[in-house]
C-alpha cells in the first residue's frame, strides 16, 4: 500500500464505484448467460393431434333417443352384415367366395376397418389401431389361404410357407430401457437379478410346453382361431380366476417378470393382468405356434397403414 492518506470519503466513492461495476458485471454475465441458455434449451413446438375412436356424435343420436326422420324407402336384402371391422369385412368376403352377393355391409363411421382404420398424409399411410399380425399358425388353413391370397404367402418350401419379404418385421424388434441401459427385446434381462430370470426362464419354458398341449377331445388348448381351442375342462376352468392369481399360486413373483406379462395384458386386452383370466393371460403366450420357410417361429408381419 502508498503512503498516501486514504480518506472516509475516498473509500467510500470507491466501495460506489465497485458496486457499480460488479453490479454492472452481474447483468451483462446474465444476459450473456441467458442467451447461452436459450440456445442449449430446445425449442418447445406445439405437435397437435386427434383422438380417434368410435363416432360419439352418432352413438348420443342412438341413447338420446334424437328423431331420425323417416325412411323414403325400403329395400331387402338375403343377408345384413352390422359393421366394417375385419370380422364385417371377412364375412362379407366369405359370402362373395361363396357366391353369395345379395348381402349389404353397414358401418356407422365414415370409414371401413374398424379397430383396424388408418389414416394417410404426404409422406406415407400409418395405422390408427391394430397394426401386425404373427405368421398364421400351419394348421389354420383358412388363415393361410387368405395369406396366398393376397400375395402375403408367396409359395411353400418343404411344406412351410415363403413369406413376402417386403411385410416381414426384421430385428431388432423392440428395444427395453431398464437398469440405466438400452437393452434388445421386451422381456428384462439387462441388470435382472438371478433369481427373476430364473423366474423369468419357468415361466417361458411352461407357456412353450402348453403351446403343444392338446385336450381329452384332441385340440390344442390354445390355439388361433379361440373357438378351435380345446373344450377340456381341466384348461377351460382357468377362465374363471384372475391371470394374476393363477401366477400367485404358481410361485411367480418377480417384478420383472410381473412387469412384462402386465404389459402383454394391457397391449393385446387393454385390462391389467388382474382383471383378464388365467385362460386369456395364457392363450395370449401359448397359441402360436407359426413357423415359416423364411423366418423365425411366431415372426411379425406389419404394413405402413397396419392391419388396415
Amino acid at each position: 500500500m502508498s503512503g498516501q492518506t486514504f480518506y472516509k470519503d475516498d473509500f467510500s466513492a470507491y466501495l460506489k464505484r465497485r458496486s457499480f461495476l460488479l453490479r454492472i458485471g452481474l447483468i451483462t454475465g446474465g444476459i450473456f448467460l441467458n442467451s447461452c441458455f436459450k440456445k442449449l434449451k430446445p425449442n418447445k413446438y406445439n405437435i397437435k393431434g386427434n383422438l380417434f375412436g368410435p363416432n360419439a356424435k352418432a352413438g348420443h343420436i342412438l341413447r338420446d333417443k334424437i328423431k331420425i326422420p323417416a325412411s323414403s324407402k325400403t329395400r331387402k336384402v338375403k343377408t345384413l352384415i352390422i359393421g366394417s371391422g375385419i370380422s364385417g369385412l371377412s364375412a362379407g368376403r366369405w359370402l362373395k367366395q361363396n357366391g353369395e352377393s345379395d348381402f349389404e355391409i353397414l358401418e356407422l363411421e365414415n370409414h371401413a376397418g374398424g379397430n383396424a382404420h388408418f389414416g394417410t398424409n404426404q409422406i406415407s399411410s400409418y395405422p390408427l389401431g391394430a397394426h401386425y399380425i404373427t405368421i398364421a399358425n400351419n394348421e389354420d388353413r383358412l388363415f393361410i389361404d387368405f395369406l396366398k391370397e393376397i400375395n402375403i404367402i408367396t409359395h411353400f418350401e418343404n411344406g412351410l410357407p415363403y413369406y413376402n419379404d417386403y411385410y416381414l418385421t426384421f430385428d431388432p424388434e423392440e428395444r427395453l430401457l431398464i437398469n440405466g441401459e438400452w437393452q434388445e427385446g421386451l422381456i428384462p434381462d439387462f441388470g435382472v437379478p438371478a433369481d427373476d430370470k430364473k423366474q423369468i426362464r419357468d415361466f417361458l419354458s411352461e407357456v412353450d410346453k402348453l403351446k403343444n398341449t392338446q385336450g381329452n377331445d384332441g385340440k390344442y388348448v390354445f390355439n388361433i382361431p379361440v373357438n378351435s381351442s380345446s373344450n377340456d375342462e381341466s384348461y377351460r376352468k382357468l377362465d374363471k380366476i384372475s391371470f394374476e392369481s393363477y401366477l400367485k399360486t404358481k410361485g411367480y413373483h418377480s417384478k420383472y417378470l410381473l412387469w412384462y406379462l402386465n404389459y402383454a395384458c394391457k397391449d393385446d386386452y387393454g385390462q391389467k393382468m388382474d382383471k383378464i383370466s388365467a385362460w386369456a393371460g395364457l392363450h395370449y403366450f401359448a397359441s402360436r405356434r407359426g413357423k415359416a420357410a423364411n423366418a423365425e417361429q411366431n415372426a411379425i408381419l406389419t404394413w405402413p397403414e397396419g392391419n388396415g
